[in-house]
């Protein structure tokens, strides 16, 4: 919308608009049509800039509901590091009483191991993203099946 604002004001009369932060204030009588064919022929132009926009606003789209997946999957991959280095440690040492505390460790890490609910239903993994598209598929599948009931 700014930047119909600014062909507005470079292509209209200066007199004709007042343009205000929060409104546009009306002087002159300018035709309908006028403001159509700038509408048009602002959506006619496609420029570099206004396609890097458009690639970033679908990057940012798609991108935020997949970071949480992508931090949880991240964590879980850290916790399965640990679990390793606590093996190796727990088959290295010599003392008992270290042993004990890493097999303990390790238990703890086998029994509890790291997951992120929503709702303590959904979990958040790298499958969710996968799993929103599907059932986004499988709802306009149903939509577009029913559509002839109401034709």
């Amino acid at each position: 919308m700014t930047s119909l604002r600014q062909h507005l004001e470079i292509k209209c009369e200066k007199d004709a608009f007042t343009f205000l932060p929060h409104r546009v204030k009306k002087i002159k009588n300018v035709p309908l049509l006028q403001f159509l064919d700038i509408y048009k022929d602002l959506l006619d132009e496609v420029s570099i800039q206004n396609l890097i926009i458009l690639a970033f606003d679908i990057f940012h789209t798609i991108l935020v509901p997949c970071l949480p997946c992508v931090a949880v999957e991240g964590t879980a991959a850290e916790v399965d590091k640990i679990k390793l280095i606590i093996a190796n440690k727990m088959t290295t040492t010599l003392d008992c009483n270290e042993k004990l505390e890493f097999r303990l460790f390790l238990r703890y890490l086998i029994h509890r191991p790291f997951r992120f609910l929503v709702w303590r239903v959904v979990p958040v993994d790298a499958d969710l993203p996968v799993s929103v598209v599907s059932i986004c598929t499988t709802y306009l599948i149903v939509l577009v099946q029913l559509t002839h009931l109401f034709e």
